[in-house]
């Protein structure tokens, strides 16, 4: 009866996307992963704008299904320097940000086992390890495919050989490249396994409650750059210097020509900080489109790796 009551409703949600939104408590929101994570004490943070700016280093960030982020080559520096990200597709709209991991979006098989027969429903094996650990098969509602260079090699495939989810390496971090973001809604952790999977995936992003973790969904804006400094209101900056110089020769006291000399070079100075930090500058003829990746910061295959989904000594996550 359970069975035929999730199939039913599974059907019906096959044929509309997913919401996402984080605390959503409808059947396409994220509402009940965020629940089950923030019980087993690990902080989640759910901005209605994510300001790249501000997240933090080495923390977790997922981006289930959310609008693409501009600033690629922030997020792969991000994880280079030791944060965790989660990018699970919706579409092709995150194409851009599985490029900057060496990965890309491809059209779902047509084949392949489904559940109860349901056409939308995707059934895939998972290697049983790592972040799968206690995971035997996911169930995919709107899943795409991934495909990327065969080094890297894919922890979960279909049944065809097409790739569904990376758990690569780059630099000192980690990220999970997944083609479904509706693995995580409310409705989808009833079928298969999912629900274990978003499980061990939190307690990963998180580092089992020593890192907070921020999830941005579909309902989720995403602005700034990843590293960029916050704007100083006052403060000690440059910016605020210049401010007090002019506030200085506003007053009732005609400046002298030291002053106006002095003015000049502080004005000078502050134009000159303002364009390096804005517009840093770049060899000639490089091409300003294609992202920094810096020599040593190859995305790696973390599958197999101590840790790694294909690691079978890696402990138990996700357990509470």
């Amino acid at each position: 009866m359970r069975l035929s009551l999730v199939l039913s409703l599974l059907a019906l949600a096959g044929a509309a996307r997913a919401d996402l939104a984080p605390r959503g408590a409808d059947w396409d929101g994220l509402g009940r992963w965020v629940t089950a994570l923030e019980t087993t004490a690990i902080e989640v943070r759910t901005p209605d704008t994510l300001e790249l700016a501000t997240l933090p280093a080495g923390a977790g960030l997922a981006l289930v299904g959310a609008p693409p982020a501009a600033d690629t080559a922030g997020l792969r520096r991000f994880v280079q320097e030791g944060g965790r990200l989660l990018v699970a597709a919706e579409g092709p709209e995150l194409d851009p940000l599985m490029r900057a991991f060496e990965a890309s979006v491809v059209p779902a098989p047509t084949e392949g086992p489904r559940l109860g027969g349901h056409p939308a429903l995707h059934v895939l094996r998972s290697p049983r390890g790592g972040l799968f650990r206690g995971v035997d098969h996911l169930v995919a509602n709107h899943p795409v495919g991934l495909a990327a260079p065969d080094r890297l090699g894919a922890a979960v495939r279909f049944a065809d050989g097409t790739g569904f989810a990376y758990h690569l390496r780059v630099g000192e971090g980690e990220a999970l490249l997944v083609g479904d973001a509706s693995l995580f809604i409310n409705l989808m952790l009833d079928a298969g396994d999912n629900a274990r999977f978003a499980a061990n995936v939190g307690a990963w992003l998180g580092r089992d409650g020593e890192a907070p973790i921020v999830v941005a969904g579909a309902t989720t804006a995403i602005d700034g750059a990843y590293g960029a400094p916050t704007p100083d209101p006052g403060g000690d900056g440059p910016v605020a210097a210049l401010n007090q110089a002019l506030r200085a020769l506003g007053g009732d006291t005609a400046p002298d020509d030291l002053a106006i000399h002095f003015f000049l070079a502080l004005l000078l100075a502050g134009v000159l900080m303002y364009a390096v930090a804005v517009f840093p500058g770049g060899e000639p003829g490089a091409d300003p489109a294609a992202p920094p990746f810096p020599p040593g910061a190859e995305v790696e295959r973390a599958a197999g790796a101590p840790g790694g989904p294909a690691d079978p000594d890696a402990r138990r996550m996700g357990e509470g």
